[in-house]
């Protein structure tokens, strides 16, 4: 690994952890979680503990947006991460509010989520479009803000714009980006080298791609 290589890694690193952080108090505002997707999505995450004891047939009658139990990608991520911290708090101690920790919890989730979305994004204008580092992480960087337009005092919510739906809002969409952006570059890697690549790294590749494609 040359120079150049070990400097990209560690301007990659920063920005992440940067992203990261923002991510991280973009999410915890109370105000955006109320007038969000996110709400409902965690209280439904925190109702999916009752499924082992209620059965699949009286928990979609009694508990609200049981729907949801089609598409629980985000949802079991959610858990997995609210029962560490809840652990966490255990261990050293502190009293468990569960609002608290399920706040902190989908904070931490979709940060994670779209920090990995900007690491694939990055991969993908340096390896498809040449771009060198420092262009595609400033193309990336960018990339991760882009949604409707904020016209204060005329915009009914920040997070909304002109009440269309972005990435932001919708945890199930961000679960799903990173797994769609993979799958479109395998098939780009697949469709671009169909003559170069070893058969038996093909068909692991087709079922990678079939996995990711049944996943989002």
């Amino acid at each position: 690994m040359d120079k150049r290589s070990n400097t990209r890694r560690i301007y990659m690193f920063f920005v992440m952890l940067m992203l990261f952080f923002i991510f991280l108090i973009f999410y915890l505002n109370k105000q955006f979680i109320s007038n969000s997707d996110i709400d409902e999505h965690f209280r439904f995450a925190l109702d999916l503990r009752l499924l082992p004891t209620m059965g699949i047939q009286q928990f979609s009658q009694e508990i609200s947006f049981a729907h949801i139990l089609s598409y629980p990608g985000w949802h079991l991520l959610f858990l997995a991460i609210y029962f560490l911290i809840e652990k966490l708090h255990m261990l050293f101690g502190y009293s468990i509010d569960v609002q608290n920790v399920a706040i902190w919890a989908q904070a931490i989730e979709n940060a994670l989520l779209l920090v990995i979305t900007f690491a694939i994004i990055v991969e993908c204008f340096a390896k498809y479009y040449g771009l060198s580092g420092k262009a595609a992480l400033i193309l990336g960087t960018i990339d991760m803000f882009i949604g409707p337009i904020y016209i204060p005092g005329i915009s009914k919510d920040y997070y909304l714009g002109q009440f269309t739906a972005n990435p932001w809002h919708n945890p199930t969409t961000l679960i799903v980006k990173p797994v769609a952006l993979m799958c479109f570059f395998i098939f780009c890697y697949l469709y671009n080298n169909r003559d170069n690549i070893p058969g038996k790294k093909q068909n692991k590749l087709c079922v990678c791609l079939a996995f990711g494609l049944m996943l989002s």
